[in-house]
């Protein structure tokens, strides 16, 4: 019992050590976020539910530079009235984005319990569509990869004493999609809500 006892203090004053040293040593960040995106093309939006995960390497000793590599999936629909000759008809688009960026993070006080950012990400988006009209016209499917612009910020707080978790209470971004289709580009802003784990 005595030897459990001692294991069990050994533990706890080892989480405790380790706890105060991430608190000032902390190097890397990975966080999940839900997100939400609107997307313009062509004149029509379209609104998209998805996730975002990625991680943040800090540069320098004071932790406020830094590299931020992100993956976002999301996936929207919405229906379209038309007229087939004389018949009324509705049609619907389903689309699905796959985001991978990379680029530099800027950290305002990075050791306060508040702390805000900004970023500039640059990477490649798979835009995959589906557009089914049911039994007027054929289904019709298209994707394509195209460049992909992200910048804007947002504010993390601080939920542990110790900063090692974090609440993302916003990141606002603008997004821009290069349609490598030839169809008019996509602009879109991209809201993101989740929890930032640091270590």
């Amino acid at each position: 019992m005595k030897k459990l006892f001692l294991c069990a203090l050994a533990l706890f004053c080892f989480g405790i050590a380790a706890q105060a040293q991430s608190a000032t040593n902390e190097k890397a960040e990975i966080y999940g976020t839900y997100t939400f995106q609107h997307n313009r093309s062509n004149g029509d939006g379209l609104n998209t539910n998805g996730f975002s995960a990625g991680t943040n390497i800090w540069l320098n000793n004071s932790k406020s530079l830094g590299i931020n590599g992100e993956y976002t999936f999301s996936t929207g629909d919405r229906d379209f009235r038309f007229t087939n000759g004389t018949t009324p008809a509705t049609a619907n688009l389903r689309a699905r984005y796959n985001t991978f960026v990379a680029g530099p993070i800027y950290r305002f006080n990075p050791n306060g319990r508040v702390r805000p950012f900004v970023r500039a990400l640059f990477g490649a988006t798979r835009v995959s569509s589906k557009f089914n009209s049911g039994t007027l016209l054929p289904t019709f499917n298209d994707s394509a990869t195209s460049f992909t612009f992200i910048g804007g910020g947002g504010v993390d707080v601080n939920l542990t004493q110790s900063g090692r978790v974090a609440f993302r209470a916003a990141s606002v971004d603008y997004q821009f999609i290069k349609d490598s289709r030839l169809f008019d580009n996509q602009n879109g802003v991209r809201v993101s809500t989740g929890l930032v784990f640091r270590f």
